[in-house]
């Protein structure tokens, strides 16, 4: 089965004049990158009320930043400003192709998705509610040579670790 790296970025080209433009669509890092700086969006995503004058007037400045975050520059501020000065007609089509790339099921779709992973992670109980803060194991119990490891259970700390991490055998264990 090919891995992500066989895949490849999955892209678009856009026809702007006689030169073609690349498409890779918002990354993860790029969506949170919008989110944080154009809170509005975020706003607007999730159905709160948002100024409609205040979202109009941040528009060409969210335009020129989603293009290019959608072509694999997100903040930087050379790209925006080329992106600022295309056409209505070309941001059109660049914001359109971005918006295929990103989204191949629609948006509705991942915020479904979203939806979705929030509810999971939000019905996963953390360690602080199960209570492992408050039962630290005491240094007078331990078998000399097994100190627990950061991040390991004390199992494995006897058992000296698992031995198949990805880290170690390269492998997700298929």
């Amino acid at each position: 089965m090919p891995g992500l790296v066989d895949i490849g970025p999955m892209y678009e080209e856009v026809d702007i004049g006689s030169a073609k433009i690349e498409v890779s669509g918002i990354t993860a890092e790029g969506a949170f990158h919008l989110l944080r700086r154009f809170p509005e969006i975020r706003k607007a995503m999730s159905g709160v009320s948002v100024d409609v004058e205040e979202l109009m007037g941040l528009g060409p400045e969210i335009i020129s930043a989603v293009i290019a975050a959608g072509i694999g520059f997100p903040n930087d501020k050379v790209q925006e400003a080329a992106a600022r000065k295309l056409s209505i007609g070309h941001q059109v089509d660049v914001v359109s192709a971005i918006l295929r790339v990103s989204f191949p099921k629609g948006l509705g779709a991942l915020v479904q998705q979203v939806d979705r992973l929030a509810s999971f992670v939000d019905a996963v109980p953390s360690s602080r509610a199960r209570g492992s803060a408050s039962q630290s194991p005491s240094k007078s119990s331990s078998t000399p040579g097994t100190e627990e490891q950061p991040g390991s259970t004390p199992s494995e700390n006897l058992s000296g670790g698992s031995g198949s991490s990805t880290e170690e055998n390269g492998k997700s264990g298929d």
